[in-house]
This record gives C-alpha cells, structure tokens and sequence, in this order.
C-alpha cells in the first residue's frame, strides 16, 4: 500500500519507456517529506513483458486499472500530455468507478486544459497546474488527510458542483533548490541500456524567452527562463556517472543555448575539472556563434537539435520564430567545422503557408542533408491548448477520422475514443485538423521526406539529389507522383517511421529501395534525363547491396551508357551515350572500392 502512485505518462500505441524527470522529481519531494511513494510506468512494465496489453483497448485499459488498483494507493497522480490526455481520463474513470481513492492530474495537457477538465470529467478530484514541486507536499497532505484544498494556489478542485481554479502558484526562481533525484525510485535497467546509444536525460533548465505562435511550453513555463547553476548541474552529472557509470547525457532544455555566459561557464569548468562525457542539446540558430561551438565541442557536445521549422522568410514571421535564413547556413556550418551533428526539425501546415512555402522548407532540408551539415525531419503541425494558432483558428477546427493521417494514435485507439475527441475540441485540439493550401493535398509529407532522407543516407546520395534536380527542385511534385502512383508501396513502408513495421533490416531496406524503383520506372520515360536516372539508381542501388549484404572482396561487374562515376563525383554528365563499366569491390564491411573506365 502506497500513499501516493504517481503514473508516467502513458501512450497505447508505440509505446515505450522513458525516465519521467517531471514525476521523478515530484516522487522524491514526496519521499523526502515522510510519504511511501511509487512511480508507475506502464511504457516499462509493457517492455519488459511484465504486463501484457490486451487483445483491444478496453481489455488493455482493464489491465491497467486492475494492476493500479491492486496497489491499494490512498492517491493516484497521472502525468498526461497531449498523447496521452484521453488515456489518463479512461483510466481513472475505472477506477474511480471501483474504488474511492483520490484521482489528481498534472502536467502540460492537464494544465493547459485544467478547468474544462475538471468540468467534463467529475471523477477527477484536482489538477495541479504549471510546476508542482511547490504544491505537491500540501495537496497530498489535504487528500490523504480529507482537510479542504482551498488556500492550495496552482489548483483547480471541485467544491460540491462547481469547478475552482484557484490562485496561481509562483514559478520556482532557484532550479538549484530543486531536490537531488532518487533514482530508486524508478527502473534504470532499460534507460542505462539505451544510454549507450541514447543519452541520458538530465534537466537542466526550463522554459524559452522567445514567442512562436505554435509552441505551449512557453505557455506552460511562462516565458520564465531559467537554467540551473553549473556547480549544481556539474555535481548532478558526477553522481550519475559515478553510480550509474553514465557517460552519455541529453541535456533537457527547451533552449540551452540562450545564456551565452552561463554556457560558456559550463563549458569552461567541465574542461577545468577534466570531466570526460559527451552530451547533446536544443539550441536555435541565433543564439549560436563560433566561440560558444567551440566551447562547446571542448566539453564533449556531440549533437545539437536545432527548431528551424521552416525556410519562407514570411513565415518566419508570421510564426515569430524570426529566424534569418542566411544565417542558418553559416551556423549549421560552424558546427560541422567543428564536428558538432545537427538535427534540424522543421514543420508545415501552417495556417497561412502557401505551397511555394512548403517547397522552400523540402529544399532547405534537403539541400542541407546532402552537404552533410545535419540530418532533417518534418511533422505537420499540431494545434496544441495554450498556443497563439489554436486560439486564432479554434473556430475553424473540425475532426476528421482520417485514421492514416492521426499519429498520436493508431487507428484502434482513434476509434474506441472517437466519440470523445469529437465532442470535446477544447481538450483535444491536436486530433483536429483545419483547412489551407497544404494539409490536405500533402498530408503524409513527413512520411514521404522520411523516406527520402533515409534513402539519402542509405546510400543513394547521388540518385536522391539528380532526382529532385529532374522535377526542377519541386518536390511536391515528386511527392504528389510518388503517393499516386505508387500509393500502396508507399503506405505499407511508411508505417516503419512507428517502429510497427514486420521484418528484419535488409526486408526494410529492400521495401526503401523497391519504392523508389518503382517511382523511377515511371519517370524514366517520361521527364529529361530520366533513363540517365534510373541507370544512376542501379548503380548506387548495387553499392547499397554489395556494402549492406556482400562478402569482404566480393565483386561486381557493371555497365552503363552514361560516365555516371562523373556524375557521382561532380554533378554534372555528358549525356552522349557511350559504354562505361564500373566493377565495384568490397575492400571493409563498409567500404566499397569503385573503378570505372570507358
């Protein structure tokens, strides 16, 4: 029997376990003050075969409500997102309906959408809104204790029939007084194994001074940016390299980037301490120059995540993310001087965006994987509570049951809560869609430059770039050819972008490549320099195959009508059609040797 069960935030579909440093840190508050605390994660107990989900949703959330219920908690707290929001409200609607155990919500989706939760779903008895570590110790005081919550600032209760929110609760100012983490009080197997590939999640500040129009979490912390001290933070990473021999570290900011000095201190003390790990962050283009890359790669910074979202200059400006996009070019670049990846990420479906936009962003990427200077990946946007687009479109909001096109669930769990995310858009706007030039007509986009940018990097660097080069840098053109003429191969691989894809590697691999081939069949025949296309294809086609599954000095005799190795190499080809072999020789497992003559 626990006093209070705190449940990580739970998503059905794809799910997967990942340390909660928001709940971790609220259970050791909690431990710390004399209360027997446990935090639940089903994404683990799924992983680790200790829990089965079931045959369909309502089995599954009966075995979730059942396990909790058998814990016999005075209180239960559920963490929710906005994956993860309708999930938690199912939840606690069972077990409320078995038990009288107090239910309490918080978290972004909780907080954002705070009141008309509490209004909609009587079984919820209170939600925590914005940071909780100030509150948490009086709220689970007052429930387990059955005094009255209403001098509680950051709350929302119910008193008898009616809904109360009440005042809210400071932001902490000193992130340094935040506890040190328990980690017994969560499973580290599965995060320590995947810390070898995946980082380490730390935190290390919180909140953006800056304004995009898409973005809650500036609603959420808000706008107060804070960063903990480098002793503070440096002392936190010792522990867990010493006791959990870490050496890898992804550092959770939203911009980590911002305090140039605060930076450049972390950085210059690691190096004075001698501290040997590596670490990745967020950043934003503008707040980067080439003292601090540098600074940074001393201190072991291998990765950064850059929130570019988009290459139109006027939506740069209508989403104030305010970006200029010459710059990024000059930053990204600095970056790979220095042996600094990138990750760029950027969106579409904006209200306002144009095609000609979208066009932009696609060559932005594209152009930008192709020098090598970081690895690109798009999402449609999301209508997210607390954001500056949901209220300037909320009127023109409409659900739509397009099962292939709603990621934040699969289509079982879209239809078993249909009913719900259809009658309550102010919770869930992010399963809303609305209408503009670009959401409809390019709605799998994100699956379709996934494809493409892996296949880039695959190993059909050359095919990819002459192939966007043969649509005259259009690329919704070529997706919109893709989808229609190759529309089944398309949708059976784009799964794989949720990791349900069935197969071994190389099955993968060929479904990739099969895709492309069947789209550059058609094009062969009928764009310019198409049959010099598809002849490039076969070549690097077979170098993928010879590199991925051939044997050390394996070779391969090929001919061409066109100098492709010429191509390869610059560019540009004399397309007179003449007879060139290539013989291809495996001389490592990754390295192919190619010769070529006329």
């Amino acid at each position: 029997m626990f006093d209070i069960v705190l449940v990580n935030p739970v998503k059905i579909r794809d799910s997967y376990s990942v340390l909660p440093l928001g709940t971790l840190t609220l259970g050791t508050i909690l431990k710390n003050n004399g209360f027997s605390v446990l935090i639940l994660d089903f994404n683990y107990l799924w992983e680790k075969g200790l829990l089965k989900k079931g045959e369909d949703i309502e089995t599954t959330l009966n075995l979730m409500s059942s396990y909790l219920l058998e814990l016999k908690p005075g209180i239960i707290g559920f963490s929710t997102n906005s994956s993860c929001h309708h999930v938690a409200i199912a939840l606690s609607e069972q077990i409320k309906a078995r038990s009288s155990i107090k239910i309490i919500f918080g978290g972004h989706q909780a907080s954002l959408t705070a009141v008309e939760t509490m209004t909609k779903y009587p079984w919820i008895d209170l939600i925590s809104v914005g940071e909780g570590e100030n509150n948490i110790v009086p709220i689970v005081l007052a429930l387990s204790q059955g005094k009255n919550v209403k001098n509680i600032k950051g709350i929302v209760y119910r008193r008898e029939n009616e809904v109360i929110k009440n005042e809210d609760i400071e932001l902490l100012e000193d992130l340094d007084k935040l506890p040190m983490l328990d980690y017994s009080l969560t499973n580290l197997d599965l995060e320590l194994k995947k810390s070898s590939n995946i980082a380490f999640p730390i935190e290390v500040g919180r909140s953006c001074p800056f304004s995009c129009t898409f973005c809650c979490t500036k609603t959420f912390w808000k706008h107060k940016f804070r960063m903990k001290n480098t002793p503070r933070l440096l002392a936190e990473i010792e522990y867990i390299i010493s006791n959990y021999s870490v050496s890898s570290f992804h550092f959770l900011h939203d911009l980590f980037t911002y305090n140039k000095s605060k930076v450049l201190e972390f950085c210059n003390l690691v190096a004075a301490k001698g501290l040997k790990f590596k670490w990745i962050c967020s950043a934003r283009v503008d707040t980067l120059d080439e003292e601090m890359i540098k600074a940074m790669k001393a201190a072991g910074c291998e990765k950064i995540f850059l929130g570019i979202e988009t290459a139109s200059t006027d939506l740069q400006k209508s989403i104030r993310k305010n970006l200029k996009i010459s710059a990024i070019w000059e930053k990204v670049k600095l970056l790979k001087d220095y042996g600094i990846k990138a990750e760029a990420g950027f969106m579409y479906g904006f209200p306002e965006e144009t095609e000609e936009d979208v066009n932009l962003t696609l060559n932005m990427m594209m152009k930008g994987a192709r020098m090598g200077v970081w690895f690109p990946e798009i999402g449609i946007l999301n209508v997210e509570n607390g954001t500056e687009i949901y209220y300037n479109i909320r009127e023109k909001l409409y659900f739509s049951q397009d099962l292939d096109n709603i990621y934040l669930c699969g289509k079982e769990e879209t239809e078993y809560f249909y009913s719900s995310f259809k009658e309550n858009p102010e919770l869930y706007p992010h399963f809303y869609d609305f209408d503009n030039k670009t959401r409809q007509k390019y709605k799998y986009l994100d699956k379709f430059m996934w494809i493409l940018i892996t296949l880039m990097f695959l190993g059909l660097r050359t095919t990819i770039s002459f192939l966007i080069a043969v649509y005259k840098n259009n690329i919704l053109n070529l997706y919109l050819d893709m989808t229609d003429t190759c529309a089944d191969a398309f949708k059976e691989i784009f799964v794989e972008n949720f990791a349900v894809a069935k197969g071994n590697e190389s099955v993968l691999i060929d479904q990739r490549i099969s895709l492309l081939e069947k789209l550059l069949l058609l094009v062969k025949d009928k764009k310019e320099n198409g049959a010099i296309l598809y002849q490039l294809f076969d070549l690097e086609k077979n170098i993928i195959h010879l590199r991925v599954f051939g044997k050390l000095n394996d070779k391969m005799q090929l001919q061409y009508d066109y100098n492709l190795l010429q191509l390869k190499q610059s560019g540009t080809i004399d397309d007179s059609v003449k007879t060139f072999a290539i013989r291809l020789n495996k001389i490592s497992e990754s390295k192919i040797e190619i010769c070529g003559e006329v």
